[in-house]
């Protein structure tokens, strides 16, 4: 149901601001109702109250306090669904609001009486129901294949309050050797990743929250709504002096002609005695944020459960449907009949057979012609472990050596190796063949005299001896007999050289003083390219993709170790080393943390937010200041209090692309 406007609660600032809380709730078709405001009517918060610049998601809060008549209660503001009541805040008659947020429906007070009374409020932004939303597209669907890594923001963000396709900002100068840094594009729109990163299981995948976490975290960003926009913020773009400018992207999906564009702008606020913001009692808190002796970044060498797309061939539609037997197309594999050369269309489908209580009993694909899997492109010298359960459509009796499977990797269009076996690979120069009657063939073998029936299932598995060239692997199915529980275990092989033993990759900055705290972070994003023309391995969930290629035909290719800072666009590190970089850049020496109290909620008549940073200019006007942590503020009382860290030292920190402390890189072993 359509949301809308039925309260409306004006207050005033103590500098005599215009200030509104609109309530906007679900199936509502009457005149708008005035509310009034009680003391402290609108503060927000940040809800994760960590001194950390790098949390990759900051979701606010804000505490709505209502002075009601006695015909007002919490249980006008309470509906069946977490969505029921928007809260849009405007501060100086804003068009748009500053705020806007999701009215929580389980935190509601009120005095209990039948006069006047206050009536308290909260309301979120939505980050934190992204936790209990499994990633997929903005209608519900699953993603798959490779995309952009602008798009998987997207998407895990359109649920959250803000949400707006025409108001979606990037602040991230981080760039790929490999695209353009003259585009309007957002790097990260030119930039991809396979959607099986964020796989947990066959068909499953992490939660939106998650999603962003990951993504945000291995690009040092964080997320946030900032005046009526969302902002990925790489938090690194401001270590920088005044001077320098940040490039922000936005993103409006109605734009024409140009859905992306670009623009050079600061977002800093002044404090002191002679400015709109101004320090008030009690007096400022410093601390010191201490730095560290090693920065580390972990990134482990995982693959996806699913690794044959639909190799448990659930994804379909339903085709028929019985009491006891359920019939659906099987999506990602064709079924064929002729040779594996010139196959022609044949029918296949999965059939699900149920019991008498309507649970599924027996699951299995079976066709009319054989059956072949959507190509993955593989690396030489990797390694497959195939497994599946096979069972006759009529009785065999006798047969020493059944014909079950084809597994071939296709390297050119005149060079094919096909798998027997023993795991060996053995080459031909065509394909030109009846699946399973000739070449080399995956068989079962069965004792002298014995029988196997329908719906008695063998189990053939196979390892491979290590892929002997790279190209594009098949799986070939047999016609007319059963199929079941698929299972593909893949053992990787990065830069050509198989890795029994490796778990992942670390790389370090250690410096020489005696320091006891270090800095340990895993990273689920890696660029695995190789030097042109060598092929990296984009099959280790997480790697970063710069050209997704075409399935069976081209392979996407991955980002190689290449990756520079726009402002240092000569420098040459690998994607954990900038991600170290940012890391260390910021606590490479001790810098200034303040707790205080301000009394100025705007910088002109913007409220000030989690994209500013500040400059105290009578008592440290030499340093920038990030806000880490925004305890509160108060709109009505036109204060706010926080934890602001240095991020800038003029006096030590320098324009230029900096010297740095020993840098190393290993593996990680088993």
């Amino acid at each position: 149901m359509a949301l809308a406007l039925k309260y409306n609660m004006p207050f005033k600032t103590t500098e005599n601001v215009d200030c509104k809380v609109e309530f906007h709730i679900e199936g509502y078709s009457g005149s708008v109702i005035t509310i009034n405001a009680a003391e402290s009517p609108f503060v927000l918060r940040e809800f994760n109250t960590d001194d950390d610049i790098f949390k990759p998601v900051r979701g606010q809060q804000a505490d709505i306090n209502i002075v009601a008549s006695s015909s007002l209660n919490i249980d006008d503001f309470i509906g069946n669904s977490d969505t029921y009541c928007k809260i849009y805040f405007y501060y100086y008659n804003m068009i748009t609001p500053f705020w806007e947020g999701w009215l929580s429906q389980d935190d509601l007070q009120q005095e209990w009486t039948n006069q006047n009374k206050i009536i308290q409020l909260k309301a979120s932004d939505g980050f934190g129901y992204l936790k209990n939303q499994y990633y997929t597209d903005t209608t519900g669907n699953e993603v798959r294949g490779i995309n952009t890594i602008f798009s998987y923001i997207y998407n895990s963000l359109y649920n959250t309050s803000a949400f707006d396709s025409r108001r979606l900002y990037f602040i991230n100068s981080l760039f790929n050797d490999t695209i353009d840094d003259t585009s309007l594009l957002s790097p990260l729109a030119q930039l991809y990743l396979d959607a099986r990163t964020f796989s947990i299981g066959d068909g499953e995948y992490d939660d939106k929250y998650t999603v962003l976490e990951k993504v945000n975290t291995a690009f040092n960003q964080t997320v946030f709504q900032y005046n009526n926009g969302l902002y990925t913020f790489r938090i690194e773009d401001i270590y920088c002096p005044t001077s320098t400018n940040l490039r922000r992207y936005r993103y409006n999906s109605i734009a024409f002609p140009n859905q992306w564009s670009y623009t050079t702008l600061r977002y800093d606020v002044n404090i002191g005695a002679n400015q709109a913001v101004k320090p008030i009692e009690p007096k400022m808190l410093r601390m010191v944020n201490r730095n560290v002796k090693m920065n580390e970044n972990d990134f482990y060498y995982n693959y996806p459960t699913e690794f044959i797309p639909n190799q448990n061939f659930k994804r379909g539609t339903l085709v028929s449907s019985t009491s006891s037997l359920k019939t659906y197309t099987v999506l990602d594999w064709e079924c064929n009949t002729g040779q594996l050369s010139t196959p022609t269309t044949s029918t296949g489908y999965r059939y699900d057979e149920l019991d008498t209580n309507g649970y599924i009993f027996d699951s299995y694909i079976r066709g009319t012609g054989w059956w072949t899997s959507t190509p993955i492109y593989m690396n030489k010298n990797d390694v497959l472990d195939l497994s599946f359960l096979w069972s006759p459509y009529t009785s065999i009796t006798d047969v020493k050596k059944i014909p079950v499977a084809q597994v071939y990797l296709k390297t050119s269009a005149s060079s094919f190796y096909f798998l027997d076996d023993n795991g060996d690979w053995t080459f031909h120069s065509n394909i030109n063949i009846f699946p399973l009657l000739s070449y080399e063939i995956l068989t079962l073998k069965l004792d002298t005299g014995s029988t196997i029936s329908n719906g008695r299932y063998l189990e053939k598995s196979v390892l491979s001896k290590a892929l002997p060239a790279p190209g594009y692997l098949f799986i070939v199915f047999g016609n007319t007999n059963l199929y079941s529980q698929v299972q593909f275990r893949y053992q990787a092989a990065l830069a050509n050289v198989t890795t029994s033993n490796v778990a992942g990759f670390k790389e370090t900055y250690t410096k020489s003083e005696d320091i006891r705290q270090n800095d340990i972070e895993q990273i689920y994003m890696i660029d695995t390219g190789l030097p042109a023309p060598a092929i990296g391995n984009t099959n280790v969930m997480g790697s970063i993709i710069y050209s997704p290629g075409t399935p069976g035909t081209s392979a996407s290719l991955p980002t190689e170790p290449d990756w520079y800072r726009l402002r240092y666009n000569s420098e040459s590190f690998s994607f954990l080393r900038q991600n170290l970089t940012a890391r260390y850049n910021f606590n490479k020496f001790n810098r200034t943390k303040i707790d205080a109290n301000f009394y100025g909620v705007a910088n002109g008549n913007v409220p000030i937010g989690l994209l500013n940073t500040f400059i105290f200019t009578d008592d440290d006007p030499n340093k920038i200041y990030y806000l880490a942590n925004l305890k509160e503020m108060d709109f009505a009382n036109n204060t706010w209090s926080g934890t602001l860290i240095e991020v800038w030292d003029t006096s030590r920190d320098t324009d230029t692309a900096t010297t740095y402390p020993t840098y190393a890189k290993d593996f990680l072993y088993k």
